[in-house]
């Protein structure tokens, strides 16, 4: 497909080695970090708040739909 031949690569040993840091390489710069934690600002709280509201409007919506 790409990149040399698996039988050239194996063949030395140092070749081996070589490909299989490269590989190693490619998996460590392809992992982004870790999320950071979410901050406690007054924006997130009202997101937070306006979904909350949103859920329970719709839980009520579902119970007068079940009571029909």
């Amino acid at each position: 497909m790409f990149g040399p031949p698996l039988k050239t690569v194996f063949a030395n040993r140092w070749w081996a080695l070589w490909f299989a840091a490269s590989v190693m390489l490619t998996a460590y710069c392809s992992i982004p970090d870790a999320a950071e934690p979410p901050t406690d600002d007054a924006a997130s709280q009202a997101e937070v708040d306006n979904v909350m509201k949103a859920l329970e409007n719709s839980a009520a919506n579902l119970k007068k739909l079940d009571n029909r």
